[in-house]
């Protein structure tokens, strides 16, 4: 469900970030922290709900940062890999938490 929240958030995160990048960064900031809320109810519905409101969070997030990054950051240090580090450090971080849930003891 986060995936599908991701997807949609990154398609739908330019109409956000034309508006403005910076109100954009705080207001989704404070809605994946309402899916992060929403994620510890313990009733499915709920808990769906919240991780999808997250994934949209941070799919707009994620095209937010990446723009401010390009604008903040001198052109002529962008080449050393600054506009790719933040999405491929968010997908590899995202690879390891799902690695390590791996050990998480199960119910029974």
């Amino acid at each position: 469900m986060s995936v599908i929240g991701v997807a949609m958030g990154s398609i739908t995160g330019g109409l956000f970030v034309a508006i403005s990048r910076r109100k954009s960064m705080m207001v989704f900031s404070v809605v994946g922290i309402l899916g992060c809320v929403l994620s510890c109810v313990p009733q499915m519905v709920v808990l769906c709900l919240g991780r999808f409101v997250y994934g949209y969070s941070a799919g707009v997030m994620l095209i937010a940062s990446s723009k401010m990054l390009s604008e903040i950051i001198p052109a002529s240090v962008m080449d050393n890999g600054y506009g790719v580090s933040t999405n491929l450090s968010i997908s590899l971080f995202k690879a390891f938490v799902f690695l390590f849930g791996q050990w998480v003891p199960k119910d029974h």
